[in-house]
């Protein structure tokens, strides 16, 4: 198994594709990505079955999904100490990552990219506002959740991916928010069409 720290510069002066969980992704014509470099955040996976790596944290997500990933062609990233299999890269997250999409971005760097666009990165809407319907381990607490409660769950997202503004700028990288309606307001919101 390679080492998960040493990320080859791949997509050198190349634009990365990042695809994330919020509903504005529905919106989006993500034939235009196809063949271009691409990362999935968990479920995104189902939208982009050709991307080039697919990224997740947790171990009850690995576990209701590991049997669909069986023909997942891209490599697997993931900080899950119980995902296993041969495209499988583990404890990939930088210290004290909180969300996943921070990861996706930091790997893409990684990478090399020189342009990264994200897509369905919402920072917001809910357990109703992702592009999937809910996960049976999150549909059941659905009542419990309270306005404040997601609220406060988008500022720590929010906080998390801010952590990024200053390396995306040391290493020259351009971040642009293809996700129609974003309530993220670190980077430029822009059209999908816009970015190509």
């Amino acid at each position: 198994m390679p080492d998960p720290w040493q990320i080859e510069p791949e997509w050198k002066n190349e634009t990365a594709f990042i695809i994330g969980g919020g509903k504005s992704v529905l919106r989006c014509d993500l034939g235009l990505i196809r063949g271009r470099r691409c990362i999935v955040v968990n479920s995104s996976y189902s939208l982009v079955p050709w991307a080039d790596f697919l990224i997740f944290s947790d171990g009850p997500w690995w576990r209701f999904h590991q049997d669909k990933l069986r023909d997942f062609k891209g490599r697997i990233l993931s900080a899950c100490i119980s995902a296993r299999g041969p495209n499988i890269w583990r404890k990939i997250a930088p210290r004290g990552t909180a969300t996943t999409m921070t990861t996706a971005i930091w790997v893409a760097m990684r990478l090399g990219a020189a342009k990264i666009v994200t897509l369905g990165l919402d920072n917001g809407g809910g357990i109703d506002g992702h592009h999937h319907a809910p996960h049976p381990w999150t549909a059941k607490h659905k009542e419990r959740y309270t306005e404040k409660q997601w609220q406060d769950q988008w500022k720590r997202q929010r906080e998390d991916l801010s952590t990024l503004i200053i390396p995306l700028k040391e290493s020259g990288t351009s971040l642009l928010n293809a996700s129609p309606g974003s309530k993220l307001d670190l980077w430029p919101i822009v059209s999908l069409e816009q970015t190509l």
